[in-house]
């Protein structure tokens, strides 16, 4: 672990006092080299209310830790070129090889009016709400599709996008297969209004892989999956309304988190069933929609409230029964100064019925966050 941090300290230190004289030396403008670090922290309670056929009892128990998603890296332009590279604290490591992980590395030039970006970022359908529970993404699987930071290369002209992804390969569903031939990238394209902090977006994204094993009945086939998408942000004056929405086949093929677990808050947290089914020779697709609505209202220069409701539902022809949940959020963003924020916050979580119509319990968290923005 001291390796390893002992590596990314030397990179970043060595980056930062040779700039300067790299830029000199090479008559190369090096413009807006910005080093930064947030460091997030976790503080309150959290309560389980397990399901109906559940071997453990519910309880309440002290969250107490540092965030994953706590970060530092930099940005820097050079000659037109702009770059970012962050890295994350792994809070939830239990082996001394990955104390630490890259969350963003990635480029973008701008030509003849045509944006270019690549390497590893968030995906373009990805529009958080502003609940902090779950490390900055309480909404997860309850309205926000988050695949994850992707390596991707993405063109975007006025809005227009088009980015090409590397491919989901999860074939959980599908039953055990050996092998898959990868054909295409997966692909998201769609088009962005902005006019100021206005926004209203929509597209769609596609992903495909073909099975390849002679010893499983879909041998030869292609397990499609793909999702289309809506987000607003809408602002007028004080008041900000913040939403989005999804409707997807065969999402967690496509590889979209349907419930991401609290860390260190022993979250009982179910995931919906979100990939295909096979029935006896054929593809059965599981039919997935989710959204959310997020209201905020600024009601000083330093305080800010904001309200959250996020709800998905899963179906599939051989479900008896519709998978659903709901989560509720509402916090308060105090800024004491430029640097130094807190966010007391309640969220709660129902998992209502699985798919055979069977209660799957559901949780609250009431605490705080605290963060420290440094640079």
């Amino acid at each position: 672990m001291l390796k390893r941090f002992s590596a990314i300290s030397m990179f970043i230190i060595t980056l930062i006092t040779t700039s300067g004289a790299f830029a000199q030396e090479a008559a190369i403008t090096v413009r807006n080299f910005d080093p930064y670090a947030s460091i997030r922290i976790f503080l309150g309670y959290h309560n389980t209310d397990p399901a109906e056929n559940a071997t453990y009892d519910g309880e309440t128990e002290l969250v107490n830790r540092l965030q994953a998603n706590t970060r530092f890296g930099a940005k820097m332009e050079i000659e037109g070129v702009k770059t970012h590279v962050e890295f994350g604290l792994n809070t939830n490591s239990t082996t001394e090889s990955d104390p630490a992980y890259l969350r963003l590395a990635y480029a973008t030039y701008g030509f003849n009016g045509l944006l270019l970006m690549a390497g590893q970022n968030y995906t373009p359908y990805f529009f958080p709400a502003t609940g902090d529970y779950v490390d900055d993404n309480g909404l997860g699987g309850f309205g926000v599709p988050y695949d994850g930071r992707q390596q991707q290369i993405m063109l975007s002209w006025n809005g227009l996008y088009a980015s090409f992804i590397e491919t989901s390969k999860i074939t959980t569903g599908a039953g055990t297969v050996a092998d898959i031939t990868v054909q295409y990238p997966k692909i998201a394209v769609g088009y962005d209004f902005k006019s100021g902090a206005n926004l209203i977006g929509i597209g769609g994204a596609y992903n495909t892989v073909k099975i390849n094993d002679p010893m499983n009945v879909m041998d030869g086939k292609n397990l499609v999956s793909w999702i289309t998408y809506a987000r607003l942000n809408f602002v007028l004056g004080d008041f900000t309304l913040r939403s989005t929405a999804m409707y997807g086949v065969n999402t967690g093929n496509f590889g979209i988190a349907s419930t991401p677990k609290a860390a260190n808050a022993d979250s009982i947290a179910p995931n919906m069933p979100t990939t295909v089914v096979v029935d006896v020779d054929e593809f059965k697709n599981s039919k997935h929609f989710m959204g959310y609505i997020n209201p905020m209202y600024q009601i000083l220069s330093s305080l800010q409230i904001g309200l959250g409701a996020g709800y998905a539902q899963v179906d599939n022809d051989t479900f008896e029964k519709v998978d659903k949940q709901v989560a509720y959020f509402i916090n308060l963003k105090y800024n004491i100064n430029k640097y130094f924020h807190v966010t007391p916050e309640f969220t709660y979580r129902d998992f209502m019925k699985d798919k055979s119509g069977v209660d799957e319990g559901s949780e609250y968290y009431a605490g705080a966050k605290i963060q420290f923005d440094v640079f």
